[in-house]
């Protein structure tokens, strides 16, 4: 299931971003097209226990470059333009996770996942991560205080600090 996507353009690329939820693994799907074919690249990361990104797949521009519309072609490519490399990333790590295919439907609620097994530290830190989002919906002022939405925000700013971010720049 797709929990979070965003797309975004450079003055020469676009990107998309997608966070998925394949059974008990958090996956990330991250393209980015540049007019340069040596500048882009197509991924899919799993979120470990540590909270790091670690590629599961890697689509080498050269077998998708020339076929995406380049970012100067009218009207301008959206996020569309990369589904299909990004289902089949997803569908890709999947295989690799041994879990069901991603769903291509996106969640926009943020509403928690059921709770995890025990055993499973990274899915309850996916879990914490949804409850500190829900800390930050909730009213300044509310029973909570300001602080516990200002401490919510601080754990989700850390445990979101390099997501979306460019793999080149990403802290190892």
């Amino acid at each position: 299931m797709i929990v979070d996507e965003s797309f975004g353009t450079t003055g020469q690329g676009y990107h998309l971003t997608r966070i998925h939820h394949l059974g008990e693994h958090t996956v990330r799907v991250h393209i980015r097209y540049d007019i340069y074919a040596q500048q882009s690249h197509a991924t899919a990361e799993v979120l470990s226990t540590g909270l790091t990104w670690t590629a599961l797949v890697i689509d080498p521009p050269s077998n998708w470059h020339d076929a995406t519309p380049s970012p100067y072609t009218r009207p301008a490519p959206t996020a569309r333009a990369l589904y299909p490399l990004a289902e089949q990333l997803g569908r890709r790590a999947a295989t690799v996770l041994r879990t069901p295919p991603p769903a291509t439907r996106v969640r926009h609620n943020r509403a928690a996942p059921p709770t995890p097994p025990p055993e499973r530290q990274d899915t309850h830190v996916v879990i914490r991560i949804h409850q500190l989002l829900n800390d930050l919906d909730r009213p300044a002022g509310t029973d909570t205080g300001d602080r516990a939405a200002a401490g919510a925000r601080a754990g989700v700013d850390a445990a979101h600090s390099h997501v979306g971010a460019d793999p080149a720049r990403r802290p190892s």
